[in-house]
């Protein structure tokens, strides 16, 4: 068994991404249900390289994920090669949604803690700089049926003009998310629409009729939308 198993002590594993509260919450589930199945002591920190750069040096944890888009792979290559071969790259497809390609590639690399090498299968490239391991993730076609669809993460978008004098406001309701979750999607579907909004009671309000953009962006996110008016 590999010696990371071996350690019968807590051990840190520090994930480094770029898409702020809502990743944060898909990628720490994702680890913590992984290694928590398999009764593996880790403990998964998500930290916001938007955010705060600087302080990201690894030195404390014991494993660190950097999760960039493929454009800025080469840079974080470069820049966590000083935490030698217990940092990776993984370089993914900005326009897939995470939910996709985060699961399988979580057990993967669980699987490489207790052989320490890439099991068979593995979505990877061969890529690898010395001593930084950087993963191009290109995932494997998914099958769909309406029983893998995440029943929980529906989101309602519908269409209200009534009392704005004709100004109407695309409407997002039974948003599966927290408060500061649901403020983060409303800011980030306010930049794809180039418009304003505001959130209310847990529902957010964009400004035009955005339907058609907002459920493509939802969808992009891994959401299931539900159309509901005219």
């Amino acid at each position: 068994m590999s010696k990371v198993l071996a350690a019968s002590s807590t051990r840190l594993l520090q994930v480094w991404g770029f898409g702020g509260a809502l990743e944060k919450s898909i990628v720490e589930s994702t680890f913590v249900m992984a290694l928590g199945m398999l009764g593996l002591r880790w403990k998964v920190q998500y930290w916001d390289l938007e955010k705060d750069i600087i302080a990201q040096t690894g030195a404390a944890a014991d494993k660190v994920v950097v999760l960039a888009p493929k454009d800025k792979a080469t840079f974080w290559c470069e820049a966590v090669s000083p935490l030698g071969s217990k940092a990776e790259v993984w370089a993914l497809d900005p326009c897939v949604p995470i939910q996709q390609i985060l699961s399988p590639e979580v057990n993967r690399w669980i699987a490489k803690l207790f052989t320490g090498e890439h099991p068979k299968g593995t979505s990877e490239q061969a890529i690898i700089v010395h001593p930084v391991i950087v993963k191009v993730i290109t995932p494997s076609p998914v099958i769909v049926t309406k029983a893998s669809l995440p029943k929980a993460k529906k989101i309602s978008v519908g269409r209200e003009t009534k009392g704005r004098a004709g100004k109407g406001v695309t409407t997002l309701f039974d948003i599966p998310l927290n408060a500061e979750q649901i403020k983060e999607l409303a800011t980030t579907l306010k930049q794809k629409c180039g418009t304003g909004g505001t959130v209310k009671d847990g529902c957010i309000e964009i400004q035009g009729d955005q339907r058609e953009r907002i459920v493509l962006e939802l969808q992009k996110l891994g959401f299931q939308v539900k159309r509901v008016g005219g």
